[in-house]
C-alpha cells in the first residue's frame, strides 16, 4: 500500500533538509582543511580542477574537434571526451542563473549532491533503516577516499542522483512514477555511458519473475508490475540519453562513436569487457594509501573478493531458510554493473581513475550489504562487535585518505 501523499511529501522534505546539512558539513570540512588557505572564494574555487576545465570549455565553446580526434590531450583542440549531462547543468547555473563559471559549475555539482543524498536517505528509509542506521550509511559513503568528488566540480554527484532516482522511481507505481523513472533513466545515460547496463534493471526483475514465478519483492513490490511490459520500455527510454549523444556525434562528425574515438586518441582508453577475467586486473593486492592510482588498482581484487564473500554469506543464509535477498538484488546489480563497466573502461590505462569510479558502486554495495546485515547478520554479540569495529576502523582510514587526496586535488594533482 502506498503511503498518503502528505506523508511522502513530509518524508521527502525531511530527507532534503538532512541532505542539505550533509553537503554543508562535507563542504565545511574540506574548506577548513585540505583546500588550503586564502579567502572563502579562493578555497571554494579549488574544487575546480582537471576535468572541471574540460566541462567549462564545453560550456563555453560547445563540442569542438578535428576529424579524426587529435591525440594531443588539450580541450582547446578536442573536447568531445565527456557526455553532455553535467556540462548542461553547469551551463544552466553559469548562463541561466548568471554565476561566475567556476562558482556556477561547482554549485551545480553540489545541488546535484543535494539531490543524491535526498534519494539516498529516501531509499534508506524504504529499506527499513532507522534514523541512526541511515546516519551510519551516510558516514560509510562519505568516508570513501573519493567522496570529495561529490562536491567538487565533477559529474559524480549528478550521475549518482540520476541512478538513485531511476532505482527509486522504478520501484513505485502509477503514471507519474513511470514518467519520473524515464526522466532519471535518460539523464543517467546522458551523463555517463556507465549508466547503460543499469538501464536494464527492470528487465532483470522481469527475468527473475519468469524464472521463479510470483515473488514478494518487499519494498520493490510495484517493480514487478512495471517489469512485465513497461520495464523494456523504461530501459529503452533510459538508453536514449546515450543514443542521443551518439546521434549528435554522427550528425556532427560522421562517426556515432566519436566519443570513444576521442577517449582512445587522447587518453588511450579502449573498453575491454573481459577485463575482470584477466589476471592483470588482480595485479595489486595491497595499496599505497597515499597514491590514488594504486588504491584504485587494489579496489578491483578487493571488491571481487568482498563480493564473493557476500554471495557466500547470502547463499549460506538462504540454505537455512527464506531470506529477503530479492530486495537486495537490485542494489547488488547496480553496484556490480557500475563496477564492471568501470573496470572495463580503464583496464587499458592500468586502471587509472578507478578510485573515483569505485565511489559510485560503493554507494550501492553499502546499501545492499547493510540491508543484509540487518536481516542475516551474525547473531553472536562478539562477532557483531568485531565486524562493526572493523567497519568503523576502515571508514576512519578512508576518511583520512580522503582528506589527503582532497589536499592533493586542491593543488591540481590528478587524484583518481
Amino acid at each position: 500500500m502506498n503511503a498518503p501523499p502528505t506523508s511522502v511529501s513530509r518524508e521527502a522534505a525531511r530527507c532534503l533538509g538532512i541532505a542539505l546539512l550533509i553537503v554543508l558539513v562535507h563542504l565545511a570540512v574540506l574548506l577548513l582543511g585540505p583546500l588550503g588557505g586564502g579567502s572563502f572564494l579562493e578555497r571554494y574555487h579549488r574544487l575546480v580542477q582537471l576535468d572541471s576545465y574540460w566541462f567549462l570549455n564545453i560550456i563555453e565553446r560547445n563540442y569542438q574537434s578535428p576529424v579524426p580526434p587529435s591525440p594531443v590531450k588539450m580541450y582547446e583542440v578536442s573536447n568531445t571526451a565527456f557526455f553532455p549531462g553535467f556540462p548542461l547543468l553547469g551551463a544552466l547555473f553559469i548562463h541561466g542563473f548568471g554565476f561566475q563559471p567556476k562558482t556556477g559549475l561547482t554549485l551545480a555539482a553540489q545541488v546535484a549532491a543535494l539531490g543524491f543524498w535526498t534519494y539516498f536517505l529516501l531509499l534508506a528509509g524504504r529499506l527499513g533503516f532507522s534514523r541512526l542506521g541511515a546516519i551510519g550509511l551516510v558516514a560509510l559513503v562519505a568516508a570513501h577516499p573519493a567522496a570529495f568528488y561529490l562536491i567538487a566540480a565533477f559529474s559524480e554527484s549528478l550521475f549518482l542522483f540520476f541512478v538513485l532516482g531511476y532505482l527509486f522511481w522504478s520501484a513505485r507505481s502509477g503514471p507519474g512514477a513511470f514518467a519520473w523513472t524515464a526522466v532519471h533513466g535518460f539523464g543517467m545515460t546522458f551523463t555517463r555511458i556507465a549508466g547503460a547496463p543499469v538501464a536494464f534493471l527492470p528487465v532483470l526483475m522481469r527475468w527473475i519473475e519468469r524464472v521463479r514465478g510470483r515473488i514478494d519483492l518487499g519494498w520493490l513490490g510495484p517493480l514487478r508490475s512495471a517489469a512485465v511490459g513497461r520495464g523494456f520500455i523504461l530501459a529503452g527510454i533510459a538508453l536514449l540519453g546515450m543514443v542521443s549523444f551518439f546521434i549528435y556525434c554522427h550528425v556532427r562528425w560522421g562517426h556515432w562513436n566519436f566519443y570513444m574515438m576521442t577517449q582512445e586518441a587522447g587518453w588511450g582508453v579502449r573498453a575491454d569487457y573481459f577485463a575482470l577475467f584477466k589476471p592483470a586486473a588482480y595485479a595489486r593486492w595491497y595499496p599505497k594509501w597515499d597514491h590514488a592510482s594504486t588504491l584504485g588498482q587494489f579496489f578491483v581484487p578487493a571488491t571481487v573478493v568482498f563480493s564473493l564473500a557476500v554471495a557466500a554469506w547470502e547463499l549460506g543464509a538462504l540454505r537455512r531458510g527464506p531470506t529477503r535477498w530479492r530486495e537486495r538484488l537490485p542494489l547488488y546489480f547496480v553496484g556490480w554493473a557500475l563496477f564492471a563497466i568501470s573496470v572495463a573502461g580503464v583496464f587499458a590505462v592500468n586502471l587509472e581513475s578507478m578510485t573515483r569510479y569505485h565511489l559510485c558502486s560503493h554507494v550501492f554495495f553499502v546499501l545492499g550489504v547493510a540491508h543484509a546485515w540487518k536481516e542475516i547478520g551474525p547473531r553472536s554479540v562478539g562477532a557483531r562487535r568485531i565486524l562493526v569495529a572493523a567497519t568503523i576502523a576502515t571508514a576512519l582510514l578512508g576518511a583520512w585518505i580522503q582528506l589527503h587526496f582532497a589536499s592533493q586535488f586542491a593543488r591540481g594533482e590528478w587524484v583518481a
